[in-house]
């Protein structure tokens, strides 16, 4: 599947999973979704896939700003959420060591570590260490990117670093099918955010 689809569905699994119901939470969510839903792919040799995240964490980077100005103006609590679920040397530890998991699976086959279940935990569990509020999203959109990964024609290796992959031979990365998915993953994050949206201002 492409960044974009992968993105979309990620922020679709992510927010009607979780339904935030406070400005803080559908900010957190939504940032956690976006990296989840993209961070699979660092392993990924071909330049389409390198642009396609570059492009993407160049828009996460342009969010982030954006959710510091909000919390900075309209104070939004976002920071003192996190004073009372982690400390910086928690941030600054688990953050390098999330820097070390990501550079060693560049290093692997593409859909290989990075798109497995021990990886999936591991990244969980250091998020979770970081900041705990990030989890849940972080969690279900990376899951969504190795389920929709499952629906190419190459393996995905699920239980590295044992060499059996699974795959359905559903379609390519590319195809019709694909676009469908990103569709139908755009409305579904639209309503996602819809209703928390509702949650969080009610008519």
């Amino acid at each position: 599947m492409t960044g974009k689809t992968h993105f979309v569905v990620g922020e679709a699994t992510a927010l009607l999973l979780t339904l935030p119901s406070t400005p803080q939470e559908l900010l957190l969510c939504t940032g956690a979704a976006a990296v989840g839903s993209v961070i699979c792919d660092i392993d990924s040799s071909s330049s389409k896939s390198h642009k396609e995240l570059t492009t993407l964490l160049s828009v996460l980077t342009v969010a982030a700003t954006l959710i510091a100005a909000l919390e900075v103006h309209y104070g939004l609590g976002v920071v003192r959420l996190l004073q009372r679920q982690t400390s910086l040397m928690r941030v600054l530890l688990g953050l390098a060591v999330i820097l070390g998991v990501c550079s060693f699976g560049m290093r692997q086959p593409h859909r290989s570590f990075m798109h497995s279940i021990p990886c999936w935990a591991l990244l969980s569990v250091l998020v979770w260490d970081i900041f705990p509020a990030l989890t849940p999203a972080f969690s279900y959109a990376m899951a969504s990117h190795i389920l929709l990964d499952l629906l190419n024609r190459r393996k995905v290796q699920l239980l590295y670093p044992l060499d059996w992959g699974l795959c359905f031979r559903l379609c390519s990365s590319q195809g019709r099918l694909n676009d469908q998915i990103c569709l139908i993953g755009s409305l579904l994050a639209g309503a996602g955010l819809a209703l928390s949206l509702w949650k969080i201002f009610p008519f």
